[in-house]
């Protein structure tokens, strides 16, 4: 009777802690880590035939990280919002010029598949 009620309590312990893991979900990324993803996305030099775009990010400041958002059994995202300021530079056939640019923005941070952190703009618009 003991041995059946012990196994019973283990079992019982063990779905627990399985339920407990799976409701917390991935760990979320840090403020640096978040900072980190963001500054590179952003620095990511955008252009085409007609005209270039270059944003250097000279701050990043990570105002809150949400919760994770589920995008499929496989992954998801966290919502960070962030403000972002730099300088632009502006390179091509239709415009051309400097500027500089201070914005809060909402960012997408979430693990590719080699396990680093990237982020996305959503929506996606300019910065300027």
């Amino acid at each position: 009777m003991k041995r059946a009620l012990r196994t019973a309590m283990i079992v019982a312990i063990a779905a627990v802690a399985a339920t407990a893991i799976a409701c917390i979900g991935p760990q979320a990324p840090s403020r640096t880590e978040a900072e980190s993803a963001i500054t590179q996305f952003v620095n990511i030099p955008v252009g085409g035939w007609a005209a270039s775009t270059r944003r250097v990010v000279e701050r990043t400041d990570v105002v809150s990280i949400g919760q994770f958002v589920r995008t499929n059994e496989k992954g998801g995202y966290w919502p960070v919002t962030a403000r972002v300021a730099g300088t632009v530079e502006r390179g091509g056939v239709l415009t051309q010029g400097k500027g500089r640019f201070d914005r809060t923005v909402q960012f997408r941070v979430y693990k590719d598949e080699k396990g680093t952190w990237r982020a996305t703009m959503f929506p996606m618009f300019d910065l300027e």
